[in-house]
């Protein structure tokens, strides 16, 4: 299944080259369940800012890592798995308290959106959230 976001346009989640060479092919890139979390996080805190090349800012790579990204190896980003984003309201805390609440009141539902989020990153200015399983329940948060 290909998911296409509510709130976000593909060339906020991939860098130009990806967007010059696949337009909105490129959200088959992405496993679905972390756009759909991610547009639930966006209609529970308001506007959410991934990429901003697209506007002329310097963020192309917290969506989507493809090769040409060299930076690091992260690879729930090269798995299309994971996004980093930022509020112009809201802190990086207060994005995870936001997604922990969520996760911790919708805990008896198996299939609600924000069950698609499994990791967070603590401690670093922007909320990162991926989908990648493991042997925990919950949200498991781990540091950079």
């Amino acid at each position: 299944m290909i998911y296409k976001p509510k709130y976000f346009k593909i060339e906020e989640l991939v860098d130009p080259a990806t967007f010059e060479k696949f337009g909105d092919k490129a959200f088959a890139f992405f496993r679905p369940q972390i756009l759909i979390a991610l547009d639930y996080i966006r209609e529970k805190a308001g506007p959410l800012i991934v990429n901003n090349w697209q506007t002329g800012g310097p963020l192309r790579w917290r969506g989507l890592r493809t090769a040409d990204y060299t930076e690091s190896k992260t690879m729930p980003h090269r798995l299309g798995a994971a996004i980093d984003c930022h509020s112009s309201k809201l802190t990086a805390e207060d994005l995870r308290g936001l997604v922990i609440s969520e996760s911790v009141k919708h805990a008896s539902s198996t299939i609600h959106p924000i069950h698609g989020v499994r990791r967070m990153e603590r401690g670093v200015n922007w909320l990162h959230i991926d989908c990648i399983e493991g042997d925990h329940d919950g949200i498991l948060l781990f540091d950079p």
